[in-house]
């Protein structure tokens, strides 16, 4: 007999004295644990004669019940489940009507929020790709960059690089990750439990070989000053004074389009030379042509100028890396395609901002109320990192005296010419390796053998475990449950039992050997190319540039000795300052192609097909 009891609340604790009995009495009754995505579910309903509106009384319809029964083989009354009513009829005039319920807790949103969240591994120093499989396994099971900011308000995304389902106990209502292939208990069912109601369907096995492209995409930036001057020298001239007039002020370009330009110009110190150069001139212009002149010179002045010329730089080049992951399956021949199947193109957030950390938000999106942040709280505003060093309630303005600006950490530095292959994209490879898997292996799950049982033998079968059947068509097969309906109408008891099961070749495990590299139990090699570098953008800081000064002191003083008019000899001939720059090169967009092959993924054999 099924009994229905209402509870205080969720996580009352089962009392067989007090809860075996029907608050509401139960005709007929069902319960059901099922996949529905990557999620666990699971529920009841039952059947009651109608109460009348008593049914819809405050907070009747919020309240809390636990599904429990006695069997004839049972020392005492046994849990079955417990949950939330979600569906009272509407109408309410018939003899008798069915309650729904759902086996979460009253708050399972936020629950399951914060287990997915636990799980996301945002960037981090230490994460070493030689380094143990243990220690990097969760840098390795998430990347941020492969979802959204707001990914956590999907909290399946969470588990796109691992092997698991999350999944509601129908007893505590708690949340679980549980394995996509392995029971944690396999139930034994007899050949004569289901011989009758046996349906066996292939689905959609993967195919030989499963492609995923992933593409990154950035700029490389190189934008600074140089760390030592351009130009930094003495400088003798007669024209002194226009040389420093004419000194190139901050801004200038150098050159045209060279990706150059002066970041700082001074003039650090000008001494006169002491002693004066004599010149010889004419004197038609110097003296008028008097008689009583015999002969006229001209005495000029040089100095040395001290010149300090820093030059800064601005270099920007688009580039992508396109890496394409080639997954071969470990599987029996299944009549079918056997071409190879790419199953998606994913682009990656950009590299260079901090995709794991939230925007600043005055107010919680799904209720509108003004946000709570905590200490410790860490948002992005105005395109910088702050932490949060106050707790308080948001205001439409942003708290600066509440926050503290902090480094933002970025998937890559500015200045790199390479991201996968990377210490930072070795993650990035591996996170894609492991979506693929976890692609791969739900399909790989493509033998669904449904059946009924008696009652007794599904009471406690649930989503984390197995059952083993045999049967003259299908042999004996062991494989995951991921379907259990149990049905009591009346006198009438029995369960409704789906396992979905792998068609391994029965190879082993693949083992790391030579220049493998694994991730999890997945072993690949990665192939790439050097990065094509037409500017090296870690040496524009350091780079030297040829520098010539043209008509120097010695140069004017030599030319214009035993002339006319020394004078206008040296105005034609100004002190300049000739740097000669190579142009910071930049091309349209380089791309680079990168390949992972795997080898090939190893599946359970739950079943043999064939002779």
């Amino acid at each position: 007999m099924l009994y229905l009891s209402w509870l205080p609340s969720h996580d009352t604790l089962f009392d067989p004295a007090l809860h075996a009995k029907n608050d509401e009495f139960c005709i007929r009754g069902s319960l059901y644990e099922q996949e529905e995505g990557d999620i666990i579910t699971s529920g009841f309903e039952v059947e009651i004669p109608n109460p009348g509106l008593g049914l819809i009384g405050i907070g009747r319809s919020e309240r809390y019940a636990v599904l429990s029964e006695k069997l004839a083989s049972d020392n005492m009354p046994v849990e079955l489940a417990r949950g939330r009513v979600i569906s009272v009829p509407s109408e309410l005039g018939q003899q008798t009507l069915t309650l729904r319920f759902q086996c979460v807790p009253p708050d399972e949103d936020q629950v399951l929020k914060a287990a997915a969240n636990a799980l996301r591994t945002g960037e981090v120093d230490d994460y070493d790709p030689d380094g143990p499989i243990p220690d990097r396994q969760a840098a390795e099971s998430y990347d941020a960059l492969f979802h959204s900011r707001d990914a956590d308000d999907d909290p399946t995304s969470a588990l796109a690089g691992r092997l698991e389902f999350w999944r509601w106990d129908r007893k505590t209502l708690q949340i679980e990750r549980v394995s996509m292939i392995n029971g944690a208990t396999t139930h034994v069912v007899n050949q004569d439990g289901f011989e009758g109601t046996l349906a066996v369907a292939l689905r959609n096995p993967p195919r030989s070989k499963t492609r995923l492209r992933v593409v990154a995409s950035w700029t490389q930036e190189a934008k600074g000053v140089q760390s030592l001057p351009a130009v930094n020298r003495p400088v003798d001239t007669y024209s002194w004074q226009d040389l420093v007039q004419s000194l190139p002020q901050p801004g200038t370009p150098v050159g045209e389009q060279t990706g150059w330009h002066v970041a700082e110009s001074a003039i650090t110190y000008l001494t006169p030379h002491s002693i004066l150069d004599t010149f010889d001139v004419d004197k038609e212009k110097y003296a008028l042509n008097d008689d009583k002149v015999a002969t006229c010179q001209v005495l000029m002045q040089a100095a040395t100028v001290g010149v300090q010329i820093r030059l800064g730089y601005d270099f920007q080049q688009q580039r992508e890396d396109h890496l394409t992951i080639s997954m071969p399956v470990a599987q029996q021949e299944i009549l079918g395609d056997d071409k190879a199947e790419t199953v998606d193109v994913i682009h990656l957030a950009p590299l260079n901002i901090d995709p794991s950390t939230r925007l600043w938000v005055y107010e919680d999106p799904d209720t509108l109320e003004p946000m709570q942040y905590e200490i410790g709280d860490e948002v992005i505003f105005n395109g910088h990192k702050w932490r949060c060093i106050s707790a308080h309630t948001a205001t439409p303005y942003f708290s600066y005296s509440a926050f503290v600006q902090v480094a933002r950490k970025a998937a890559i530095t500015p200045t790199a010419a390479r991201y996968f292959d990377t210490d930072r994209g070795v993650r990035s490879v591996r996170y894609a390796i492991r979506m693929l898997q976890r692609r791969v292996i739900s399909r790989a799950r493509c033998l669904e053998i449904s059946f009924q049982c008696p009652w007794y033998l599904a009471r406690e079968m649930t989503c984390r475990d197995a059952a083993r059947v045999e049967n003259r068509k299908i042999g004996e097969v062991t494989a995951k449950i991921s379907s259990v309906k149990l049905v009591a109408d009346g006198a009438k008891r029995y369960a409704e039992i789906t396992i979905l099961a792998c068609l391994g070749d029965g190879t082993p495990p693949p083992v790391a050997t030579g220049s493998n590299e694994e991730t999890g139990d997945v072993v690949y090699q990665m192939t790439y190319p050097a990065p094509s570098t037409p500017t090296v953008a870690g040496q524009l800081r350091t780079k030297v540039h040829f520098v010539d000064v043209i008509n120097e002191y010695a140069e004017q003083k030599s030319a214009a000795l035993y002339q006319g008019d020394p004078v206008a000899i040296i105005e034609a001939m100004p002190t300049r300052i000739e740097l000669d720059v190579d142009p910071i090169r930049e091309e349209d967009l380089l791309t680079r192609n990168l390949a992972v092959t795997c080898k090939p993924i190893w599946l359970p054999r739950n079943a043999l097909i064939g002779s």
